[in-house]
């Protein structure tokens, strides 16, 4: 009863009723009554639709806890503490981390292949990288890839473009479908 309460005391966007999650869902998860699902973001407090949230497998409910907007003023306001930590990250742990990308380029030659025919035309100015994900537009944050739905080598430079999220995902949905 108090999970049911707690829902109902958030205010609810622009005249849209909030019902209860549904099982399985965190408390910071709601649905409205055209049953999308809506949640709060922690940092700026607004209700918003899932789908302005990033994806985070360590959180109850699978998504971080900032919206992606918020998510991107704080990167943008801390880009150099962020890539000094990431830049310590890794020359503490290089012999590691170049290990474990040695194991995955023999492993997989045919993709490294693809991405470095890729990387070469956009240096020579034969392929342009966007600066939109296919999928979801300007709402994307992160690096946008390029995205190979074959490794044939005829097939290297018909990609799809999309940001880092959605590339991962859309890997990862492979995985468990296999």
């Amino acid at each position: 009863m108090q999970k049911y309460q707690m829902i109902h005391s958030l205010p609810s966007p622009v005249g849209v009723p909030l019902q209860a999650p549904l099982a399985g869902e965190g408390l910071g998860v709601v649905r409205s009554s055209k049953m999308e699902k809506m949640k709060r973001c922690t940092k700026c407090g607004e209700i918003l639709p899932v789908t302005m949230f990033s994806s985070n497998n360590s959180s109850k409910d699978g998504l971080q806890h900032w919206c992606k907007a918020c998510c991107k003023v704080y990167y943008v306001a801390n880009r150099d503490a962020i890539n000094e930590r990431d830049r310590a990250r890794y020359a503490a742990n290089r012999d590691a981390i170049n290990e474990r990308d040695r194991a995955r380029y023999a492993a997989h030659p045919e993709r490294v292949a693809a991405h470095h025919a890729v990387e070469h035309a956009i240096a020579r100015g034969d392929l342009v990288r966007p600066t939109v994900c296919d999928i979801n537009n300007s709402t994307c944050l992160g690096k946008i890839e390029a995205h190979h739905s074959s490794y044939k080598e005829s097939d290297w430079f018909n990609v799809t473009w999309l940001c880092t999220s959605h590339h991962r995902r859309l890997h990862s949905e492979a995985k468990e479908t296999q």
